[in-house]
Formats: C-alpha cells, sequence, structure tokens
C-alpha cells in the first residue's frame, strides 16, 4: 500500500472473501510504502481481487 497523502486508520476488505491480514486499520504515511501479507481462505484471482477491493479511512469522514 502507499498513499500520496496521510491516511489515518486506513482498512481495507475484500468483500465477502474471507481473508487474514498482517496489518488492517494502520496509519498510512504519505509516500512510505506498507507491506502486508494477505491470505485468503480459499483460492481467487487477481481480476477478483480487483473488483472486490476496497478501502476506507478516517479522511473519508472529514466534510
Amino acid at each position: 500500500m502507499r498513499s500520496p497523502v496521510f491516511q489515518h486508520a486506513f482498512a481495507f476488505e475484500f468483500g465477502d472473501l474471507f481473508f487474514t491480514a498482517t496489518y488492517n486499520g494502520f496509519d498510512l504515511y504519505p509516500n512510505e510504502p506498507k507491506a502486508i501479507l494477505v491470505t485468503f481462505v480459499k483460492p481467487t484471482t487477481k481480476t477478483r481481487l480487483a473488483t472486490a477491493l476496497t478501502h476506507r479511512s478516517l479522511a473519508d469522514t472529514y466534510a
């Protein structure tokens, strides 16, 4: 993960795909990469992951 701006409490999901991740719900600092290992319960495809991936942070709540 990488962001050009600070993202407080950044979190991501993959819809109805069950997964575990080394991090989720973390601060993402500008231009500092964050490596995250994601493991899925069942095999999936890159296309399915790209479609299912959503993310949010507290920055999304600012008016």
